[in-house]
């Protein structure tokens, strides 16, 4: 049996994968009805042997995280479309979009638990830039704009190939490198070791018969060499 292999369809996620940041702009609406301005935080990494993309969002308002969310794009070869299944820290199920791609956008829709219709459009028609627009419709036909941000792909971010780049991997080595606690301990050692030996040395002078003194040194020394 030969082992599936992802195709060019999924290949046109690429253009999503790495990690982005951008402004945002909310629009009033029921469930936020002042609106306001955000930045968005995402990473969009390849999973499943570059089958599907995973994106982990978090949106910034007024210097504090206040929504976040998390999807998974992929491509039903079935159906010809793609997909993405959504969750979020707004609660309730999973949301559940199809669509196509329109030239150099992503187009998905879903319907709402409330009533109406949700779409997302991916704008991936500059390398390094996507945009992200979120309307609402009651009918399918009438659309009114509720979120949009165009985001930067940050300097560090790697393209890498399909199913290589692990998810978060960016974030998690800076704060490796950041915090160690190695070098404290290596300090610490030799300075205990060299206490060590200095112990004998000290004791010497009140000591009066040689005799005793040589003793003292030969154990000292192995005392030293059982610790190296």
């Amino acid at each position: 049996m030969d082992i599936p292999r992802p195709g060019d369809p999924h290949k046109r996620l690429e253009a999503l994968v790495g990690e982005w940041s951008g402004a945002e702009t909310v629009h009033p609406a029921p469930w936020d009805p002042a609106g306001g301005e955000a930045v968005g935080e995402i990473v969009n990494s390849w999973i499943l042997d570059g089958f599907a993309v995973m994106q982990q969002y978090a949106q910034i308002r007024n210097g504090t995280r206040n929504f976040a969310g998390h999807g998974v794009f992929w491509y039903d070869p079935a159906a010809d479309e793609y997909g993405m299944t959504w969750w979020d820290t707004m609660g309730g199920s999973a949301s559940h979009f199809r669509g196509r791609f329109d030239g150099d956008r992503l187009v998905l829709v879903s319907d709402m638990p409330q009533g109406g219709y949700c779409r997302s459009i991916f704008d991936v028609g500059t390398p390094g830039r996507y945009s992200f627009l979120m309307e609402v419709s009651p009918d399918g036909e009438h659309w009114a704009p509720a979120m949009e941000g165009t985001y930067e792909k940050s300097a560090g971010s790697r393209e890498s190939a399909a199913g290589s780049r692990e998810p978060g991997a960016g974030n998690r080595k800076p704060r490796a490198r950041a915090t160690s606690s190695a070098k404290p301990r290596r300090k610490t050692q030799p300075a205990a070791k060299t206490a060590a030996k200095k112990r004998p040395a000290l004791k010497a002078p009140g000591r009066k018969k040689p005799a005793v003194k040589a003793p003292a040194r030969r154990g000292a020394k192995k005392a030293a060499g059982r610790r190296r």
